[in-house]
């Protein structure tokens, strides 16, 4: 991932106040030194989370990414593209959101 990219996201493992392991994504500010500067930005099971200001994530603790481009296309979002095949795979049909979302893949 590049430095300055509008629209990059990571998804890590956040414990929470209370000991929950949400995996969250967050909006990516820049990267330096394997460490990401972000700010969450989904919703979260733990109602105790602090979720505004910044916080740093290691590179190596990150589960996913993205990367959403100028004309909305996706790069990246590999966990939820082996969802939709998981889905796929099993003869089950997708929903109109998960198909509207796989048509915004790039590497589906």
């Amino acid at each position: 991932m590049g430095k300055n990219v509008d629209e990059a996201y990571i998804k890590f493992p956040l414990k929470t106040p209370t000991g929950i392991n949400e995996h969250i994504w967050a909006y990516v500010h820049f990267f330096r030194d394997d460490l990401f500067n972000v700010s969450l930005s989904n919703d979260y099971i733990d109602e105790q989370q602090v979720t505004t200001g910044r916080r740093d994530v290691q590179l190596s603790q990150v589960e996913d990414w993205q990367i959403i481009e100028p004309d909305g296309r996706i790069k990246g979002l590999h966990s939820f593209i082996a969802l939709f095949r998981y889905h796929e795979n099993r003869g089950l049909k997708l929903s109109p959101k998960m198909k509207k979302q796989k048509a915004l893949l790039i590497d589906a």
